[in-house]
């Protein structure tokens, strides 16, 4: 991909996607400040990306590859972020040019899936900045997504708003609760040891089946294509990691207890999953 077609994405493009997260990086502060850079960069490409192809995917209907490895993820995105800066270096009004940029989004869904994932990247580092909360802002008013409004007088959404009265409600359809430091810390040490990025996810699974189970899987594909697009999932993961690698050290020592769950949990689990899956997926191939 040449810079011209960086900068031209198709509509609605994963390559969109893409270049909009490259700018809200950039623009943030983010490559600025090394620590705080060097946070969401693991994020990004860690999990991250991973994060935003399967949410482009589900959102589409079109299929791309999603590979769980060791290995970061950030070729691509890397390029971008060089090309995006280059284009800010030389502007007068770097904020014309992410308008522009945004305008290569035309589905609503996506728009408000993005905005989520801007603000999950910048609250990887624990702490959310004005400027984060004013790009944010700044994209909501851009794509005019009249029923996300704060106020229906002004028609603005304004960058205080944006943490207690917008998010909530996008993180009610768009979620990725696993960018969190404790996450982004596991995936990390697991690249490091070697492992699976995700087994970070399904701790009980992982100590019960080892670290390459198939039936780690459709435990995967359940959390992210149906508790996080749900409150209670969101909750129930948000728990999980707090309290799953106790439990799962926990199991792990009780060679019985480890037994037990696998065979009358974690198995059963996954294979109803699977044909629910399968189930889903027919239903909406027959539509």
């Amino acid at each position: 991909m040449n810079n011209d077609d960086i900068l031209n994405p198709v509509t609605d493009s994963l390559e969109a996607c893409y270049l909009i997260t490259a700018a809200f990086f950039l623009m943030s502060g983010s490559a600025d400040d090394q620590e705080s850079r060097d946070q969401k960069i693991k994020a990004i490409s860690l999990l991250g990306l991973r994060r935003l192809k399967q949410a482009w995917s589900s959102i589409t209907g079109r299929p791309v590859d999603v590979q769980y490895t060791t290995e970061y993820d950030t070729d691509e995105f890397a390029r971008i972020v060089g090309v995006i800066a280059e284009e800010f270096r030389e502007a007068e009004d770097a904020e014309l040019i992410f308008e522009q940029i945004l305008l290569n989004i035309e589905n609503a869904d996506l728009m408000k899936m993005l905005v989520s994932f801007a603000y999950a990247i910048a609250s990887t580092d624990g702490d959310i900045s004005s400027m984060e909360n004013g790009l944010v802002s700044f994209m909501l008013n851009t794509w005019d997504l009249h029923e996300m409004k704060v106020s229906p007088e002004s028609g603005v959404v304004k960058p205080d708003d944006v943490y207690e009265i917008w998010l909530p409600k996008l993180f009610a359809e768009y979620s990725f609760a696993d960018l969190n430091p404790t996450s982004v810390a596991a995936a990390s040490i697991n690249r490091l040891s070697g492992k699976d990025v995700d087994n970070s996810s399904c701790f009980i699974a992982t100590a019960t089946l080892g670290e390459n189970h198939t039936a780690l899987t459709p435990l995967r594909w359940y959390r992210d294509d149906v508790l996080l697009k749900h409150t209670f999932g969101q909750n129930f993961v948000s728990w999980y990691y707090a309290k799953g690698p106790a439990m799962a050290k926990f199991i792990s020592e009780k060679p019985v207890l480890k037994w037990f769950v696998r065979t009358l949990f974690i198995i059963p689990v996954a294979t109803a999953v699977t044909l629910f899956k399968n189930n889903r997926e027919e239903k909406k191939s027959a539509g």
